[in-house]
């Protein structure tokens, strides 16, 4: 993936081992990897199509400070969503580790 920028992979990289390691909430990771591709004027590359592929089922998730105001009930419906798409994500951050890291 060389036509791709540095900035770009590191920041990549960066996300999907906070997903892994869970310092951030999948859908946070998700959410916050396809924006990446913005911000970067990124070509779609396997990668990150899967990425938005993931984001696209979930964009109707809140997340952020939004949960604040959610009920408990909603937010563990929510989680159930969540769980559905996390062997997905996982697969895609090892790709992201893979592929772009060093």
């Amino acid at each position: 993936m060389c036509g791709l920028p540095v900035e770009y992979k590191l920041a990549m990289v960066k996300i999907a081992e906070k997903i892994i390691a869970k310092d951030i909430s999948s859908l946070e990771g998700i959410v916050e990897l396809s924006s990446l591709r913005i911000e970067f004027e990124s070509d779609m590359d396997d990668i990150t199509q899967s990425v938005c592929a993931i984001d696209s089922e979930m964009d109707n998730l809140p997340w952020g400070k939004v949960r604040e105001h959610c009920s408990k009930e909603f937010l563990e419906k929510i989680h159930k969503t969540e769980l559905l798409y996390e062997d997905d994500i996982l697969m895609v951050c090892k790709s992201i580790i893979k592929e772009y890291k060093d």
